[in-house]
């Protein structure tokens, strides 16, 4: 059993993650939050976490450490939509693509089932208390930002609870995305996403939601609708443990480039940086097997998508419908124009620009 208390900044997914794993393990863990509640402070939508590309379903999977996820939504089909309306559907017969999560402070949020795999007789909480970074794992969300979104959730509309939509289109959604993402049969919520922060994605999203034929079918009848914002921080840092702190999730930019999910990342950077202290093992060398390569495939793949304009997504969705095994994220046809483009400067150049040592060393 280890010894000594460990303070853990932020009681979001990654701080929740590994409050579990040190509690479960004997360890006494102060566990510091700004909101009033665990899930409070963000509000309430639904994200999905991804699911292809494993060997093993994911949330399944962290049964191992003790963490049940049993509320949580089945999805098997992707359509992606270029500009001019023309599609590209992704399916699963073998099993889901991606899993709707719901988020915030309700009984079935992700953040609440996290909070119930804690041991509480080893954690104690300190709310409404914003204590920067003087702990020893710092999960505190966003500390930069090259991520933004706006969105809204709808509930009492009618929609397919098993498929995402996903608009590409510059005119909505500059250097990033539109997307619906359900929860059941009559919720979902639909968000734009930009690496610009210069945007007013309220304004361009306000504007697509009118205009756009296949999601304003979909919402027409909508019963209630509420708002939601925030920012994200995507990196692939050289280091993750900074003046002897572990950083963890959207802290050290454990967000996918490409599409801005981390919701996976939060969770197993958190976990991890609890099996580094357990087991005085090398964090960085932890994440960095776990998922550091796909950050950095991620990170190429913002490379180019935020070099195309609305012609260039029009070559890259085929207006075709094929299963998993035949999806290639970025079609031979697209990339092979776009090699001019030094990946490693491009990587290097975005590490300094985003680097978190620059801030705490």
């Amino acid at each position: 059993m280890l010894n000594g208390e460990k303070t853990i900044i932020g009681a979001g997914l990654a701080g929740l993650s590994a409050a579990s794993i040190l509690s479960n393990n004997g360890v006494k863990v102060n566990l510091i939050e700004r909101g009033p509640s665990v899930g409070e402070l963000r509000g309430q939508d639904f994200q999905v976490v991804r699911n292809y590309g494993n060997d093993l379903n994911f949330l399944d999977s962290l049964s191992e450490y003790g963490i049940n996820i049993n509320h949580k939504q089945p999805i098997r089909k992707i359509v992606k939509y270029a500009p001019s309306g023309k599609s590209m559907e992704v399916s699963s017969d073998n099993g889901p693509l991606f899993y709707a999560i719901k988020r915030g402070h309700d009984e079935f949020s992700l953040d609440r089932q996290l909070c119930d795999s804690l041991n509480k007789k080893n954690v104690e909480f300190e709310f409404d208390r914003n204590a920067n970074i003087s702990g020893d794992i710092i999960a505190t969300g966003p500390i930069l930002r090259n991520i933004s979104g706006f969105g809204y959730t709808f509930d009492g509309i009618d929609v397919d609870p098993e498929k995402i939509l996903l608009f590409m289109d510059n005119d909505y959604a500059p250097k990033g995305y539109i997307y619906l993402a359900p929860y059941g049969k009559h919720s979902a919520s639909i968000a734009a996403v930009s690496f610009d922060l210069s945007y007013n994605l309220k304004m361009l999203l306000d504007r697509f939601l009118e205009k756009n034929k296949v999601v304003s079918e979909i919402i027409k009848n909508y019963k209630n609708k509420e708002s939601f914002s925030g920012y994200a921080y995507s990196n692939f840092p050289e280091t993750a443990k900074i003046a002897g702190k572990l950083f963890v999730g959207s802290a050290a930019g454990f967000v996918e480039a490409a599409r801005g999910f981390g919701v996976k990342y939060s969770i197993m950077s958190g976990i991890l940086a609890a099996k580094s202290i357990l087991g005085n093992l090398d964090y960085d060398q932890l994440w960095k097997e776990s998922f550091g390569g796909e950050l950095k495939e991620n990170l190429n793949r913002h490379f180019l998508l935020s070099s195309l304009n609305n012609k260039g997504y029009e070559k890259l969705l085929l207006g075709e419908k094929i299963g998993i095994g035949q999806y290639e994220k970025i079609p031979e046809s697209v990339s092979s124009f776009l090699k001019h483009i030094i990946f490693s400067k491009e990587l290097k150049a975005w590490q300094q620009q985003y680097s978190l040592e620059k801030i705490f060393k």
